[in-house]
């Protein structure tokens, strides 16, 4: 049975919602039972918007949380 090399795929982020992605998997030389997998998306689409906010998401700096010091104990 021969794998498909290209294909597309439909999946929903639970933060921005429906991605259309393309896929093409690459065989890897010297590698045996082994694939290279690469995804994209379709240029100024709406899963490429969705990607960059992802991005921007992962990439933002982290608010700085304060947390209250231990109160000491009553007698």
């Amino acid at each position: 049975m021969k794998s498909k090399s290209q294909e597309s795929k439909h999946l929903r982020h639970p933060q921005v919602g429906d991605l259309h992605i393309k896929f093409a998997a690459f065989t890897v030389n010297g590698a045996p039972h082994q694939q290279l997998v690469v995804y994209k998306a379709e240029p100024a689409s709406p899963t490429a918007a969705a990607f960059e906010t992802l991005r921007a998401a992962a990439t933002a700096p982290k608010q700085a949380t304060t947390v209250d010091p231990p109160r000491p104990a009553l007698r």
